[in-house]
């Protein structure tokens, strides 16, 4: 990918070329890039917020409580500038009816292929305020539209995380179902900047961050949507398996006094066969089956709505 070829990406990269970019940044480690304080004055405003308040598929605001742990409930558009003076920040996923960001994320979808869809969120945050330390389960991009907000990430990113993973103010563990208890980062460590309007902070999935607003703060985040290798096989297997009468017949119920632990014969051997087909057409899949199935879903427009 050459930077002649990628105009979007060199806007947001501001210096860093394209192809460094992927070979340094891309999945590995942050980047901050300054801006110029016009850089998204026609993406992206206040006008646009208001108007994005009320085509979205989800309004929701968020505050902490007295221990620090974040709490999110969704609120109606009329109530937003109350919750906002109360000093919660409010957020914004799904905007619909935006020409100039469909437009931004069908650019960047050309220049990046991704097989996960592509979304703007918005966070407009009152001083001092922000989400408390955690981190995405997918690369995003920062976009300071107005304002200023303070931030702190880490330099190195927790390795292929299964969700999204936070920490309230005072906790120093986190559990979660796909590895052992996670321990609170030293933020000591971390990377600090404040971000200002033309700003772009890049965070590759499992980057630790948090971030505070300084005085009012307005930005957008761009994110992908997870695509797992079971993604891709589900993908695979699912056309294939459409073929398959054996896979796709009705199973009957039972008279009840006759269900038992043990499965009866003409089922264990239909069940047998089911699992034979589906053996047979997993040794049948290739990586190559599996690369088609990804450049299928990376090949769309890039608008998610």
């Amino acid at each position: 990918m050459s930077d002649v070829d990628s105009p979007l990406l060199s806007q947001l990269l501001a210096g860093t070329p394209v192809s460094s970019f992927f070979e340094e940044y891309w999945q590995i480690k942050p980047l901050y890039t300054k801006g110029t304080a016009d850089k998204f004055l026609t993406l992206f405003d206040k006008p646009a917020f208001q108007q994005a308040i009320r085509h979205c598929d989800n309004l929701k605001i968020s505050s902490r409580d007295i221990r620090g742990v974040s709490m999110e409930r969704t609120c109606p558009p009329d109530k937003v500038d109350d919750a906002f003076r109360a000093g919660a920040t409010v957020c914004i996923s799904g905007i619909q009816q935006n020409a100039r960001l469909n437009q931004f994320m069908a650019a960047f979808a050309r220049e990046v292929q991704q097989a996960g869809e592509l979304s703007f969120n918005c966070y407009y945050s009152p001083n001092g305020h922000g989400f408390s330390l955690h981190l995405d389960d997918h690369p995003v991009w920062i976009l300071q539209i107005e304002g200023r907000k303070r931030w702190w990430y880490s330099k190195v990113p927790y390795h292929k995380p299964l969700s999204t993973v936070s920490f309230s103010q005072d906790a120093m563990v986190a559990q979660v179902p796909w590895a052992e208890p996670i321990k609170r980062p030293d933020e000591s460590e971390f990377f600090e900047v404040v971000l200002e309007p033309g700003d772009v902070l890049y965070l590759p999935e499992g980057s630790w961050h948090r971030a505070s607003a300084e005085g009012e703060s307005l930005a957008l985040t761009l994110a992908c949507s997870r695509i797992s290798p079971l993604d891709l096989v589900q993908q695979v297997m699912a056309a294939r398996i459409a073929q398959r009468r054996l896979l796709r017949e009705n199973l009957p119920g039972a008279w009840a006094p006759t269900v038992s632990d043990t499965i009866p014969g003409a089922w264990e051997a239909q069940f047998a066969a089911v699992i034979d087909e589906l053996r047979g057409m997993v040794n049948g899949l290739t990586p190559q089956d599996m690369y088609e199935a990804w450049r299928r879903l990376a090949a769309k427009d890039g608008a998610g709505h």
